[in-house]
């Protein structure tokens, strides 16, 4: 029979900060492990509860069901232990190295740590549900905000957190400070200065009283408020300094010093040595100078990393240059100083010209001895003062002024019959002295090189290890704030710089982890919130799910991929030169009704993308165009030749990005019949002038997008007019999807959706820039993982609306003439609006003042604010497309030209534009350079 379980030792008896770490990283590793466990179990149960009540339902046998979970279950309970196993047998594997390293001191409760995780482990191992009574005695942090799962915590038996706060404090660290340099250098000072015991005495035992009352203090302050105090280093070493205040007070023990001075050194020994703990707390100030004296940085400091460091690696060598400097010299104290034999000499000497004087009735002799005696000790720093019991006591010099600076040698055997209490008195002021000396330069030597060596160590550390560290940290609070702002909603509580962050002491690699956490909430949140799902996602749904999907929430349906090209084309009735297919140079602005209604048909019936002829007839269809033909206004930029020309820049943007490869024929079809009618109907005029007039298209559709829900709602009237309907043709699914595109593309030109699509692009290129830079090494060859990962799927749909989008502002990617006459129109346009907004008193818009703005420098701001960062996010997943972003940079250069001569700007403007200039050049090269440095 087994057995009762060992007896697992206190977790909290930890001496090495290394086994702290170790401990705590295995604890949570156990932690999380189990509650994987406890909740996957949980989950195993509720699918198996609920495979159950449908097989009775439905009259069915689970049986089948039961037996596969059963044995999932039993997969869970073998890697748990597979688990505790694992950690078991790392934690023997470190406790060896571990405690080779670890000081004498520190052997056993490394030990003990060890094996009470060892053990720990071992039960858990052995039962799994033991494991759940550790965690029952854990006190359990509140749940955190944003839905994070809460972390057990051990039970604290630490004093409230004002007296931790008041033990940190400035003011106190400092007393404690001044205390200890009091301490260590008060009685050498004393000595040196030679002050009389009158006050001195007095006022130094004063002054050392309280200084080790506060000492003591201080121990048991940081006993309540730190846990693992008391089996440190730091509190032995404390403790003993405490005590050793004991010699510095006359009252205790501070006259057993001065009866010799051997005893006399090597008390002094004793307590530097037992001051080793308070001379590292001192030095761990300087080097907190050392860490502060530096330009304050804008980054954030990866603190608390540092601290552990500077603590454990200040420590060791602390410790190690107070063995070397003070230990070492230990083994010679028997031999030093060599006992001074003549003093003792002396006195029998003296004792005997007094026993001849008196013999022979004279006191020749007895001067003599004192004379020589004298003289003797002349050339040594130490001399007698006074000689007592010889007759009439004579004094041969001045009394030291510290009675401890005295040394009394007196007579063993008297010789003459008398009350024997004679005694040479030697006055020791300079031995004193520079014993004081050699003690206030060691301890200030030993400071100075401990703080030194960890300075040096400081610098190490911080340049190989916590700068880029902080670096690293930096690049991930950015990133993280960045995607934190995007879904700001489901991450109030995600202030990574909070108060409660700080005084929690988290660690660097905790906060990470924190980060991740969220990151991994927020990527769970966007794909719940997602409108889009794939058709393989929603064939593994039950019948629930599917009908809030579809019914309740209009989640779009993804169609399969499409493979290949589109079929064959029929043959049509136009056949003219397509040259103009290949290039930018086609004009509309110069281009007849006619010709118009020629490159329309052909982009729609007879071009690689000519996929009409599946849903609509070309009679249906050419009746279609010219009604489109005649919704739009005869205003100077939103006109039908605007229409037409951002059809032709999605037809070439579906070229250039193989669209034939990726999307389906619907699709193109709805976008080119989006791209014609986009802005259907419009007036000239912008939504915010709508809104602000409170116009009946703001009103209608409450001020958001009034104009692009207008051109949407325009071309879906135009199809319910009999003989008008370019979806004749199509299947009722496909009538809905072409209707779903074109709505979606069309909203999203309007630009209050301009910097989240750059977002949202750009996003798509750091998840899979690999891809993308090894799609620009040949933009000619569309790859399976660019075409899988990057261009289908849930990306698709913003693909075709980042089309139209990008053909709608795509005037400064033309050549420089078509560019300006498209600029002047569009800025007619504008100041037209501003002439009307002036006339009803309304503010008048930046751009719409003819009196203020500049043509040129307006179009300069236009691309460089606007269109630049837009082009560049493009292309970036779309390579091919990088000659356009060429043309643009080359335009603005012209801009900048024209821009010179009819503002006649200063220097400093000029210089300004320059530099915008130059900066997207560069840009440029680099995106050109992608393929060169791939290839």
């Amino acid at each position: 029979m087994a057995g009762p379980p060992p007896r697992r030792p206190d977790p909290d008896a930890i001496a090495s900060p290394v086994i702290v770490t170790v401990a705590d990283l295995f604890g949570r590793l156990e932690e999380l492990h189990q509650e994987h466990f406890q909740r996957s179990k949980q989950l195993l149960q509720e699918i198996k509860a609920h495979r159950e009540t449908e097989a009775k339902a439905a009259s069915l046998k689970s049986s089948d069901y039961t037996g596969r979970i059963d044995a999932e279950q039993h997969c869970l309970e073998e890697e748990l232990q597979s688990h505790l196993s694992w950690g078991r047998d790392v934690l023997s594997g470190i406790r060896a190295p571990l405690s080779a390293q670890s000081g004498a001191m520190e052997t056993a409760p490394v030990a003990n740590e060890v094996e009470a995780v060892t053990i720990r482990m071992s039960e858990a191992r052995q039962s799994p549900t033991n494991m759940s009574s550790m965690e029952d005695s854990a006190e359990v942090a509140p749940m955190p905000k944003g839905g994070s799962t809460p972390r057990p915590r051990r039970q604290s038996t630490v004093a409230p957190k004002g007296l931790a706060a008041l033990m940190k404090r400035p003011v106190v660290r400092w007393t404690l400070y001044v205390c200890l340099a009091i301490a260590l250098f008060g009685p050498g000072m004393v000595t040196l200065l030679d002050l009389p015991d009158e006050p001195t005495v007095i006022i130094m035992d004063i002054l050392m009283f309280i200084i080790a009352v506060a000492f003591t203090l201080e121990m048991l302050g940081l006993l309540m408020v730190d846990e693992l105090y008391r089996y440190s280093f730091f509190f032995a070493m404390d403790l003993l300094g405490t005590l050793s205040m004991a010699f510095e007070i006359s009252f205790l023990l501070g006259q057993l010093v001065n009866s010799n001075t051997v005893v006399l050194r090597t008390a002094r020994t004793a307590k530097l040595g037992a001051r080793i703990g308070r001379l590292i707390k001192l030095v761990k100030c300087v080097s907190m100078f050392y860490r502060s004296s530096g330009k304050k940085s804008s980054q954030v400091e990866a603190k608390v990393l540092a601290s552990k460091l500077v603590v454990l690696l200040s420590t060791r060598v602390s410790v190690i240059v107070i063995l070397m400097v003070m230990v070492v010299p230990l083994s010679t104290l028997p031999l030093h100083p060599t006992e001074d034999l003549s003093l003792s000499l002396w006195p029998n000497k003296l004792e005997e010209s007094y026993f001849q004087d008196q013999t022979n009735q004279t006191t020749n002799a007895l001067e003599q001895s004192i004379d020589q005696m004298v003289q003797f000790y002349q050339r040594i720093n130490y001399h007698p003062y006074l000689v007592r019991g010889f007759g009439a006591s004579q004094s041969l010099a001045n009394s030291p002024l510290r009675a401890r600076n005295t040394l009394e040698v007196t007579l063993e055997n008297c010789l003459v019959q008398r009350v024997c209490n004679a005694a040479v008195l030697f006055d020791f002021t300079s031995p004193a002295q520079l014993d004081a000396l050699v003690e206030v330069v060691t301890i200030a030597f030993i400071i100075g090189l401990m703080a030194l060596t960890s300075c040096d160590l400081q610098q190490v550390v911080d340049a190989n290890l916590v700068k880029p560290l902080e670096g690293m940290l930096q690049h991930v609070r950015e990133n993280a704030a960045h995607i934190f702002e995007r879904f700001s909603k489901q991450t109030q509580a995600a202030d990574l710089d909070s108060e409660e962050n700080e005084d929690t002491g988290a660690s660097e690699i905790e906060l990470i982890q924190l980060i991740l956490k969220k990151l991994a909430r927020l990527a769970t949140l966007a794909e719940v919130s997602t409108h889009a799902v794939t058709q393989n996602e929603l064939e593994n749904m039950n019948a629930e799910r599917k009908a809030v999907l579809l019914d309740m929430l209009n989640v779009q349906v993804l169609p399969a991929p499409m493979l290949g090209f589109p079929s064959a084309k029929r043959p049509t009735q136009l056949d003219f030169e397509v040259s103009w297919t290949q290039s930018w140079d086609l004009n509309f602005l110069d281009t007849s009704p006619e010709e118009m209604h020629k490159y329309v048909h052909y982009m729609f019936f007879s071009s690689q993308f000519g996929v009409a002829y599946h849903y609509v007839t070309e009679e249906i269809f050419s009746q279609f165009v010219h009604n489109v033909e005649g919704n739009y206004k005869d205003v100077p930029y939103h006109r039908f030749h605007h229409g037409v020309d951002v059809l032709f820049t999605v037809f070439r943007l579906l070229q250039l990005s193989h669209a034939g490869k990726w999307t389906g024929e619907i699709e193109q079809y709805a976008l080119l019949v989006a791209s014609l009618c986009h802005d259907l109907g419009h007036f000239g005029k912008t939504n915010q002038f709508l809104v602000e007039i409170k116009h009946e298209l703001a009103l209608r559709y409450n001020d958001k997008s009034p104009l692009e829900n207008m051109h949407c709602a325009m071309l879906f009237q135009l199809c319910q007019h009999a003989g008008q309907d370019v979806f004749a043709d199509a299947t009722e699914e496909q009538q809905k999807e072409a209707r779903k595109i074109a709505i979606s593309v069309i909203l999203h030109t309007d630009n209050v959706h301009h910097f989240d699509m750059v977002k949202d692009v750009s996003a798509v290129y750091e998840m899979d820039s690999e891809i993308c830079d090894a799609q620009a090494a040949a933009p000619e060859v569309i790859t399976q993982a660019y075409r899988e990962k990057v261009l289908l799927g849930k990306n698709k749909m913003m693909w075709l609306q980042l089309f139209l989008h990008f053909a709608d502002v795509s005037n400064p990617l033309k050549p420089f003439e078509i560019c300006k006459a498209w600029a002047w129109r569009v800025l007619d346009e504008f100041f037209a609006q501003g002439d009307e907004e002036k006339s009803l008193g309304i503010p008048v818009g930046m751009l719409n003042d003819r009196e203020k703005v500049n043509r040129p420098g307006s179009q300069h701001g236009f691309i460089n604010f606007l269109v630049a960062p837009f082009v560049a996010a493009s292309v970036r997943v779309f390579p091919g497309l990088q000659p356009m972003h060429a043309q643009m940079v080359s335009n603005l250069e012209e801009w900048r030209n024209i821009w010179i001569e009819d503002a006649k700007p200063t220097a400093e403007d000029i210089a300004k534009k320059d530099a915008d200039v130059a900066k997207l050049w560069a840009l440029d090269a680099e995106l050109l350079a992608r393929r060169d440095h791939i290839a």
